[in-house]
């Protein structure tokens, strides 16, 4: 898993993995997961972790991470539903 901070104390986390709560609290202490980029299927595992406890944050994902053909077209959480999760 990768952070990236932006301004505003937002973050971007890159293949993200679950966190246990001391984890999360040092991860929250940073900022808040804004954007959550899910590079490719394999990457997907623990999204939904993430997903279901931040609704608001925005995950970005290829269409081959999503398990469907096409590759290098990006999506945004609002529009994947349940087909990245």
């Amino acid at each position: 898993m990768t952070l990236v901070c932006l301004a505003g104390s937002r973050l971007v986390v890159f293949s993200a993995v679950a966190l246990d709560a001391d984890e999360s609290a040092a991860l929250e202490s940073c900022g808040r997961a804004e954007f959550l980029v899910v590079p490719s299927n394999k990457h997907r595992l623990d999204a939904k972790t993430w997903k279901d406890r931040d609704p608001d944050i925005q995950a970005i994902a290829l269409d081959s991470a999503r398990g469907r053909p096409g590759h290098g077209r990006a999506d945004r959480a609002g529009h994947l539903g349940g087909a990245l999760f």
